[in-house]
């Protein structure tokens, strides 16, 4: 696996990779599953090996597309697939991680950390975040919030922190049933706000940090992070 990855893997190569895992060789490929998997084929947009529909790994790249464009799957016997093709997913994709940052590729190693984000949120990357807020199924609020120039969570929550209802009504032109504003709120108030610091500091071989000494180029030196969320958090 890891001489498969190079510094500029993308994504879409990077889930081909993931779903040849030796840990996806024992995922059952049942009688005539290989029709499903050519209907479920033409549903997802990275391509397939048409001649290998058969082939368990073809299988867990479908699941996994499927998983990302929310497609419906055709038996039940799928979403069992699909529960432990992306339960064994995020552990191996960590495992890719370690070996690309390892090397050094930092641009394959993003395209990681972006596909475990799929893999958790169930979406393509280049889809919006706010289709996991509940009710903004159907693209119709998305399109509406674009237009006043919210595309993000953060941008979100701070304009439903004060009347929600007013917001929606009012100034997004979208009224919406009580009920269904209470399970948006609910939602995004969940979701943590943080405040991201940082610093470079010199170190030595020791990794000790060396307070108020001037960085030196080629010389030790170290990132420090603080993170701190700025919003309530409601368990």
């Amino acid at each position: 696996m890891g001489s498969q990855i190079d510094a500029k893997t993308p994504i879409d190569e990077l889930v081909a990779i993931l779903s040849n895992a030796k840990e996806f060789a024992g995922l059952p490929v049942r009688h005539n599953e290989d029709v499903l998997n050519e209907a479920l084929m033409h549903l997802v947009r990275i391509k397939v090996p048409k001649h290998d529909l058969e082939s368990p790994h073809v299988k867990s790249n479908l699941l996994l597309q499927a998983h990302f464009e929310r497609c419906p799957l055709p038996i039940t016997d799928y979403i069992t697939d699909t529960k432990s093709v992306l339960d064994q997913s995020i552990r191996i994709t960590q495992g890719m991680i370690d070996i690309s940052s390892h090397k050094g590729y930092l641009t394959a190693t993003m395209n990681l950390v972006h596909m475990i984000q799929m893999i958790i949120q169930g979406q393509w990357l280049d889809q919006s975040p706010l289709i996991n807020v509940p009710h903004f199924e159907d693209g119709e609020i998305i399109r509406k919030l674009a237009n006043v120039g919210i595309l993000y969570l953060p941008q979100l929550i701070e304009r439903c922190q004060g009347d929600i209802k007013h917001f929606f009504d009012q100034e997004l032109k979208h009224r919406m049933p009580f009920e269904d504003l209470k399970d948006i709120y609910r939602a995004i108030e969940k979701v943590p706000l943080v405040e991201m610091k940082y610093s470079i500091v010199k170190t030595n071989s020791q990794e000790d940090i060396l307070s108020g000494e001037p960085l030196e180029e080629g010389r030790e030196a170290m990132v420090l992070v603080n993170l701190k969320r700025t919003n309530r958090s409601n368990k």
